[in-house]
């Protein structure tokens, strides 16, 4: 049996509504007790991620919602009940599945439970036993066993309206168990009510079904079931989506599959042939009521922009690093002692927005204090005020009073080193979240301190942001050499505080000794480019309220122009917003609700676009400015030439040494600046090719 599930995409829709219906966020504390679960895990179950399945029960619960199959992604339930669609019964389900099944039908049929007598004999011929075997277990006669065994498969037959007999009772049981599982999909309407027409849907197949229900087959009830789910998911599809594209496309789907099923009679058993047709007709008919729906929407004001430049993002703007969080809560959460990192990657890739999203995947015990270390300005106090920012950040993150600034200006290290202790002992008192049930008990001996572990759910992250900004107080003489060997120091007493910085280097590329110390006992994690799909989810569905849309082929070319890089990303996407408004509201020009590949190049041509990206662009210009030389040379000569040129040629038109050359390729490469491709090195961001291309000084791809 497979141990995790995950949401259906119908699923998610119906969760989503029923939490916003109970006033609940997706990392609710609230919701967290009530499933007894972290908030990490509510963020994986709410983005439709595989979560243990025992827990996914309990969300469910929680949500009040009774019917967790309906909501389940199919694939897992096909996993959870092994080859349950195929008709082929290679494994049975357990036996406390079989008892509770069982069970569940005598007390809605009779109003009575099975009793002791009736569960041994269910059990024992379950396990193939027989029945001398059954008697001898519990002190019972064969005689005895045989008559209360005949008694049972008699009652059990005429409930279910089936002959069972010892010979036939499991292969049955299991049979008629799915059927019902499926049929449940459809008789229950707790959680269908985002949609009438969903509630119509269940109410419309249910009159279909016919009263000898439980005698379908196998194949049938999969064929009905996946009909369903693709009914549900596109529906939902033309319900939610404000786009008359995606509505339109999200019909055409559903009504495909249905006509397909009725253009393959030969797929269905032909004994349940006719049941099969009639409800995708039925079906089909009911959906083209939507049809007349899905028309074209008008827009009487302009668009509100939803995307964000320059700025953190957070929300539904916040989309793909599903490697960068997962690896982040392992290094948190699921470790014994809380590990340091390092984020890093060249100027408006997301570094900040990582470090104010990953609290959603915390939980209450792991807190983070955020610390940017541009706010420190040029530190006039030195390394007093400098610890006097961090100090503030984490007393109000753990809810205690920081040390005096008195104490701090005169006696900064072991004010700062007592504060921390002190900070310890709270993560060490603070009462620990419940653990599951099967879990570690609060007395077990694995969730003890006496190792020096991490106690459970508890701990503290200090997260400096811009933290090259040390390098550079350290070099103007405000911060001493060993300001880092000393945060080295405090994180090595405690196993539940570590720092997390973020920046444009890994801590090897820093140029001092000073940051020695922490070579060693650092994770770097290096922050790249979006996906593709990720870069789509993102423009496509920036909120909910977003009544635009784009071609595919605007989002694919949107992705080659930018390769991901987030900030060029939220850039394109907010021009196009305001291209839009322009035309539609001030000069007045009647246009669809949907941008092309036209639009985004009438955006990227125009100089405004790059006057907004001027601090992406020339951050990672400058940034090639330092350590290594040779780089902006480089970039140069690539600039003219899409699709890059060979190493060697690079080298003659640029004059560099070999070596320099290659540490300066080196370097762009690390950065996501550059990247051989087809034997040729090439700038990755299009967007910031022809920025180079265009950048006064240059021509022709060589410096003047």
């Amino acid at each position: 049996m497979r141990n995790t599930l995950r949401v259906s995409p119908a699923g998610l829709a119906i969760v989503n509504q029923v939490r916003r219906e109970q006033g609940l966020t997706q990392t609710d504390l609230t919701l967290c007790d009530a499933a007894r679960t972290s908030q990490a895990t509510l963020r994986r179950f709410f983005q439709g991620r595989p979560i243990q399945r025992e827990t996914f029960i309990d969300i469910c619960k929680a949500l009040s919602i009774d019917d967790w199959e309906f909501i389940a992604d199919i694939s897992d339930l096909q996993s959870t009940v092994p080859r349950e669609l195929s008709g082929t019964l290679s494994q049975p389900m357990d036996s406390e599945e079989m008892l509770a099944f069982i069970d569940d039908i005598l007390l809605r049929k009779t109003g009575k439970h099975i009793n002791y007598l009736q569960g041994i004999i269910l059990l024992g011929v379950w396990n193939g036993k027989a029945y001398k075997e059954i008697a001898n277990d519990d002190y019972y006669t064969t005689d005895n066993i045989s008559k209360q065994a005949s008694y049972l498969y008699k009652m059990l037959s005429k409930i279910l309206g089936e002959k069972i007999r010892k010979y036939n009772f499991k292969a049955t049981i299991e049979r008629l168990r799915f059927s019902r599982f499926f049929l449940s999909i459809f008789s229950r309407s707790k959680t269908t009510d985002i949609k009438d027409i969903l509630e119509e849907l269940k109410k419309l197949n249910a009159s279909l079904i016919p009263a000898d229900k439980e005698s379908l087959s196998l194949d049938t009830w999969a064929t009905i079931h996946r009909l369903y789910h693709v009914v549900v998911s596109e529906v939902l599809a033309i319900h939610q989506s404000a786009s008359p594209s995606d509505r339109s496309l999200a019909l055409n789907r559903v009504q495909a599959e249905l006509q397909t099923t009725k253009d393959n009679p030969k797929n269905i058993p032909q004994s349940e042939r006719e049941l099969i047709l009639k409800i995708a007709q039925t079906w089909q008919n009911a959906l083209l009521q939507l049809a007349g729906e899905v028309g074209k929407i008008t827009i009487t004001e302009p668009v509100r922009i939803p995307y964000v430049i320059g700025n953190p993002v957070e929300g539904s703007l916040f989309v793909g690093r599903e490697d960068i969080l997962r690896q982040l809560e392992e290094l948190w959460i699921e470790a014994n002692r809380l590990q340091s990192v390092v984020l890093f990657g060249h100027r408006r890739m997301g570094k900040t927005s990582i470090l104010r999203n990953i609290n959603a995947c915390l939980g209450d015990g792991v807190k983070l204090a955020y610390v940017n270390m541009l706010n420190v300005g040029n530190a006039p106090q030195g390394v007093g005020e400098v610890l006097m920012a961090i100090c503030d950040e984490i007393a109000e993150i753990m809810n205690i009073s920081p040390p005096a600034d008195e104490d701090l200006l005169k006696l900064p290290y072991p004010t700062f080193r007592r504060f921390l202790q002190q900070v310890d002992k709270v993560l060490v008192e603070s009462p620990q979240t419940p653990l599951r049930k099967g879990g570690l008990t609060e007395e077990s001996p694995q969730n003890s301190l006496e190792k020096g572990g991490l106690r459970e759910g508890k701990g503290l992250i200090i997260a400096l942001d811009e933290f090259e900004k040390i390098e550079d107080l350290i070099n103007a003489g405000k911060i001493e050499p060993g300001f880092m060997g000393m945060l080295r120091t405090q994180v090595q007493a405690s196993p539940r505080i570590a720092f997390a910085f973020a920046g444009l280097h890994t801590l090897e590329e820093m140029t001092e000794d000073y940051f020695q110390p922490f070579f060693a006992s650092i994770i770097p994690i290096p922050v790249s480019f979006l996906s593709r799909g990720s870069t789509a989810q993102l423009l496509a569905n920036p909120d909910a309220d977003f009544i635009l849309d784009y071609q595919p082929d605007a989002l694919d070319f949107i992705y080659d122009l930018t390769c991901g890089q987030p900030f060029l990303v939220q850039l394109v996407g907010f021009q196009l917003v305001r291209h839009y408004n322009q035309e539609m509201f001030e000069t007045g020009k009647k246009r669809d609700p949907v941008f092309t590949v036209d639009d985004v190049e009438a955006v990227i041509n125009d100089p405004e676009f790059y006057q907004r990206g001027r601090y992406y662009f020339t951050g990672v210009w400058g940034q090639a400015a330092q350590d290594v030389p040779g780089q902006q040379e480089i970039l140069q000569i690539l600039a003219p030439y899409k699709s890059g040129l060979p190493v060697e040629m690079v080298r003659e038109i640029t004059g560099l040494d070999e070596e320099v050359l290659l540490e300066a390729i080196k370097g762009l490469k690390r950065h996501d600046v550059v990247e051989e491709k087809a034997g040729n090195l090439r700038i990755m961001v299009e967007l910031f090719r022809l920025w180079v291309e265009k950048k006064p000084g240059f021509c022709g791809g060589f410096p003047r």
